[in-house]
């Protein structure tokens, strides 16, 4: 079993993921997240009905989100998930765990 887990949260651009062995604590893999808040990626992430609703037209809906989902699924595996993803790939099962006021902040937005 693995775990996941948010160290050093900023804001929703900047954190870092820290993944473990949940029985031993050693060490997994990590990545430093620094998300560019201006990229259009980051505005899918961040709220994807509200980008679908103003960015894709109803007539082309069905082939524009598969086309969306998939550029920004690509996305967040190198941004935002980075060597973690692969990792976690790699060692199924994990969980994910979001402490203290990281968890406060996540929660919030």
């Amino acid at each position: 079993m693995l775990r996941l887990e948010v160290r050093d949260f900023r804001d929703l651009t900047r954190w870092r993921w820290v993944l473990t062995d949940a029985a031993s604590g050693a060490f997994v893999a990590d990545h430093e997240v620094r998300l560019d808040a201006a990229d259009w990626q980051f505005e899918v992430f961040a709220n994807l009905p509200s980008y679908l609703r103003w960015h894709v037209a109803p007539d082309r809906r069905a082939a524009e989100e598969a086309r969306i989902a998939s550029e920004v699924g690509e996305w967040i595996g190198s941004q935002v998930l980075g060597p973690v993803g692969a990792a976690l790939l790699r060692k199924r099962p994990a969980r994910g765990a979001c402490r203290g006021a990281a968890r406060n902040r996540v929660a919030r937005g």
